[in-house]
């Protein structure tokens, strides 16, 4: 939007400036500094335009860790019930599993676990249609208001008079259609990178269930 002293938009004129965003449409902006009246004659109001670039959509996580885990616990010196797991002991001096301890398992202690998923990516939007209402106001709470410009299409930019001797302060501008173009992804598939950092190879020697209850009947 360009402001000018001359009527028709006849000089070069001054670019407004907004104060904050139009988010969401429709909420007053408050232009920065006001354009006084005698600076203010007529408007360029310059054609909306749609976005050049896609967004993708949210990034996605990396899939839960599966396999088998242990947790390695003090041990109280009895066997419980309704554990649901292997009860485990550290291997002998020699890397044996005592007797009734027979089934070994090796486990990594999990330092970080830094995979991430590849980006998605999208191509230029196509399409789309944007028709805007911009109102003007002589003031920052946008109550006064000078000019109903309605209907600017994607086209070509319009020139309006203005109301002689009235300052410009306030904007409003409202979406009569908004109809977003689309836009075909590039990257079609997120795939999982990095690796999971891990650290010492522990050995524990587990018991079976049967041997583990077969004890608490005992």
């Amino acid at each position: 939007m360009k402001a000018h002293e001359a009527a028709l938009c006849a000089d070069e004129g001054i670019e407004v400036k907004f104060a904050d965003a139009a988010d969401p449409p429709g909420h007053c902006i408050k232009t920065s500094p006001p354009v006084p009246g005698d600076a203010f004659a007529s408007v360029t109001i310059e054609p909306p335009t749609m976005a050049t670039a896609c967004r993708a959509s949210e990034q996605f996580t990396p899939p839960p860790l599966g396999g088998a885990f242990a947790r390695a616990c003090p041990w109280t010196g009895e066997y419980r019930t309704g554990f649901d797991g292997l009860v485990c002991i550290a291997p002998e001096h020699d890397g044996s599993c005592r007797p009734g301890f027979s089934a070994r398992f090796e486990f990594q202690e999990k330092i970080r676990d830094a995979r991430t998923c590849t980006p998605c990516e999208c191509g230029e939007p196509v399409g789309g249609i944007c028709v805007a209402d911009v109102l003007l106001f002589s003031d920052t709470t946008c109550s006064d208001m000078l000019i109903s410009i309605n209907g600017i299409g994607m086209e070509e930019e319009i020139c309006y008079g203005a109301p002689a001797d009235s300052p410009l302060a306030g904007v409003r501008v409202v979406f009569a259609r908004d109809e977003p173009g689309t836009c075909s992804p590039t990257t079609t598939v997120s795939l999982v990178d990095g690796t999971i950092e891990s650290g010492e190879a522990r050995t524990f020697c587990c018991s079976s269930a049967e041997i583990i209850y077969g004890n608490v009947d005992n």
